[in-house]
């Protein structure tokens, strides 16, 4: 643990109350914050669990990418009441994730002593040995070492067989157990789509209970409250802004001139409220609102109430950017300051379809509000 020390200048020092070496373990943190919400808890400091599918590094990358916006949020805002609830809302959106990712990392590490049982290996061996070497610590430490290497040497005896140039009933039974689990699919995955891209911060949404065979099923996109925005291209539909490149992230061109005045630049909806605070160049984080269909009287009602509400509760801009089926005519009188993207293969109406049978046939009545992270945090139809 650590203990924190205030000096006369103000400035923190930090003291070791205690270390422990690492232990193979599945944990998660009690709180993220503390009390006084000036002290947060993200990666390893949050959540520990065993080695088998790089759960605690990914994890800890979404604990950040979670964090990252709410501390710039806080850190430019002189609003201090505002902390508690921003801090809070880390905690209830990424301790359900890591409690969730640790039992997906736990069923992934059984899924590993399959195969060590099929060679007839104990994953208790190492723990057993661990002890025996603890009750002898009086022992000299080169008599210690000598015992360590004979156990290792008796615990893998069931391998020997397979470095053996002539073959033996034994390897092969061993080799066609270990055949019969990989044919079957049971050896140990490492892609999860499902847990790395398509988490939800959805409210109980992980309250179900996860069943291990969908451990590896694949992500499906969905405009929901929650979940993090998919990769839909977009047109920049306005000349005035679609030249700031260095704010966009382009995905392509409609011409091979890589400074063409006239060229069309296609971008992904995913970070699409970290590439308005670049192309607006803002220096503190931005909510987005995404407008589908045309703009009427009541959505421009609508819209003025959301950017009310966002600013008078984060404290910070809502950018408002319009999405259209297609390219907008002359007669269309659409502003140029108006930012107008293109979804011309109405890939987002679809996926709104599929969350509201209202958006079918009527898509110009819905409305996202957008986090700085990409994560939907409100859909209107």
């Amino acid at each position: 643990g650590l203990g924190m020390n205030s000096n006369e200048a103000n400035e923190c020092d930090l003291d070791v109350l205690s270390i422990r070496p690492w232990t193979m373990s599945s944990l998660v943190a009690q709180s993220y914050v503390n009390k006084s919400n000036n002290m947060v808890l993200v990666g390893d400091a949050a959540h520990a669990f065993p080695p088998a599918g790089g759960f605690g590094m990914n994890t800890g990358l979404q604990d950040s990418h979670n964090l990252a916006w709410r501390l710039a949020l806080l850190l430019r805002s002189s609003n201090h009441h505002m902390a508690s609830s921003v801090l809070t809302k880390y905690e209830s959106d990424r301790k359900p994730i890591a409690t969730q990712n640790a039992a997906l990392s736990v069923r992934n590490y059984n899924r590993t002593l399959r195969i060590a049982k099929a060679c007839y290996l104990d994953a208790q061996h190492p723990e057993l040995l661990t002890t025996v070497l603890g009750s002898l610590s009086l022992l000299p430490l080169e008599t210690r070492q000598g015992m360590f290497r004979r156990l290792v040497h008796v615990a893998m005896m069931p391998l020997a067989s397979l470095t053996s140039l002539n073959s033996s009933l034994h390897a092969n039974h061993i080799e066609r157990n270990v055949q019969s689990i990989l044919e079957s699919g049971g050896s140990l995955p490492l892609v999860f789509p499902k847990y790395e891209i398509g988490f939800s911060y959805e409210h109980g949404a992980q309250s179900k209970k996860e069943d291990a065979s969908n451990d590896t099923k694949g992500y499906y996109p969905r405009m929901r409250v929650g979940y993090r925005l998919p990769h839909i291209i977009l047109e920049v539909w306005n000349s005035s802004i679609s030249h700031a490149r260095d704010g966009w992230s382009v995905l392509e061109t409609t011409s091979h001139e890589a400074e063409d005045p006239s060229d069309s630049l296609f971008i992904t909806l995913t970070d699409i409220s970290s590439q308005l605070r670049k192309v607006l160049s803002y220096d503190t984080p931005v909510f987005t609102l995404l407008v589908l269909g045309a703009l009427t009287a009541s959505s421009l009602t609508s819209i003025r109430q959301a950017i009310d509400k966002v600013s008078n509760k984060m404290n910070t801009p809502l950018i408002m950017a319009n999405i259209l089926p297609e390219a907008p005519s002359d007669e269309d009188n659409v502003s140029e300051n108006i930012i107008t993207l293109i979804d011309s293969q109405r890939v987002i109406w679809k996926l709104m379809s599929e969350e509201s049978s209202d958006t079918a046939d009527n898509p110009c009545n819905a409305m996202v509000i957008v986090r700085p992270d990409g994560h939907i945090s409100s859909v209107e139809f």
